[in-house]
């Protein structure tokens, strides 16, 4: 009868173990798909063209200044102000187990990206 317990108990642990390794597989690729896609973005291209790199619809899209500063990547480009106005932000994002990742492009008021970070 121990021997039954022991058993049933060690192939429960072993498929919760794989059920987990397949998750865990399925969201490292779902982050390497977009950090190669976001690493093809560059500064002026136009939306439809970053929907098509990015090979689907942005999960979120925030209208005018999500943040008080411009990045490319990590580094700050611009402080909002006159000069650069931010009509939209795309956000493509990943829940993992412990972390929140989010790929975010900015377009100004024509239409074209101006900024592009990776937030963890």
């Amino acid at each position: 009868m121990l021997k039954k317990i022991l058993l049933v108990v060690l192939i429960t642990i072993l498929f919760i173990i794989v059920l987990l390794s397949i998750y865990n597989f399925n969201i490292t690729r779902k982050i390497e798909n977009y950090q190669s896609s976001f690493a093809k973005v560059t500064r002026g291209m136009k939306k439809k063209i970053v929907i098509s790199i990015m090979n689907e619809e942005p999960h979120y899209i925030f209208y005018g200044n999500k943040h008080h500063v411009l990045w490319w990547n990590n580094q700050k480009i611009v402080h909002i102000n006159d000069k650069v106005t931010i009509s939209e932000t795309f956000v493509y994002d990943v829940s993992t187990f412990f972390l929140h990742i989010s790929f975010e492009i900015s377009f100004d008021t024509n239409g074209n990206v101006v900024g592009k970070h990776r937030f963890d």
